[in-house]
């Protein structure tokens, strides 16, 4: 009996610093101090199919008011070929995209996990993970995010704090509606310093030539 209740012991209490510990990375994600993603910033996309990869550059954006708001206007070179017009709520850990005079979150990165979020195309994701992912110049919080339709997941999203999207930086991956080409970031620049490499940030063994950025 007593062999029972020292194993009972021992588990009870490496839950409670597995609980411990899953808390203070938690918090170590909010406590840090916010990166924002529009300082000066310029994106390179693979734009890849059966034929070949190519690079398309997003420039830096253009200051532009609609209503009472200024936004960064970026010119997307990708086959989706729309104007993105953005803001960013540094403060609140904010970033917004004016869709025909609307504005729709297009990343919230004060989001925990199992937080929900209502997006752009009107359904509900959850938070699955906030983790770290590997950059130039350190780390960058990293979240992933679902939507349920019944048991199954239909539709998911990955944020990138002071980057954006992983696959289109500037529009949410359920408007990413095409195969082909197959569109994904390869490199991130701010101010002319390159910050995210897709090779270092998904742990391959060489580094992306980010050199047209």
């Amino acid at each position: 009996m007593k062999h029972t209740k020292s194993i009972l012991l021992i588990l009870i209490v490496g839950i409670f610093f597995s609980c411990s510990n899953d808390d203070d990375v938690s918090e170590n994600y909010n406590s840090q101090t916010y990166i924002p993603i529009l300082n000066n910033s310029s994106w390179n996309i693979a734009s890849a199919n059966f034929s070949g990869t190519t690079n398309l550059v997003i420039e830096r954006g253009t200051d532009i008011v609609i209503g009472s708001n200024t936004y960064k206007k970026f010119i997307d070179p990708t086959i989706y070929n729309t104007d993105n017009y953005i803001r960013e709520d540094i403060p609140n850990k904010k970033v917004y995209r004016n869709v025909n005079g609307i504005d729709e979150i297009l990343f919230d990165f004060s989001l925990d996990i199992s937080d929900s979020i209502i997006l752009g195309d009107g359904d509900s994701y959850i938070v699955t993970s906030v983790t770290n992912i590997n950059v130039l110049d350190g780390v960058r919080k990293q979240i992933r995010l679902v939507h349920y339709e019944g048991a199954f997941i239909e539709k998911s999203e990955v944020w990138i704090e002071g980057i954006g999207s992983s696959f289109h930086p500037l529009k949410p991956n359920y408007e990413i509606i095409f195969s082909d080409p197959y569109i994904y970031l390869t490199c991130s620049a701010q101010n002319g310093i390159n910050i995210y490499n897709h090779g270092i940030a998904n742990g391959q063994p060489e580094p992306t030539d980010c050199s047209i950025l």
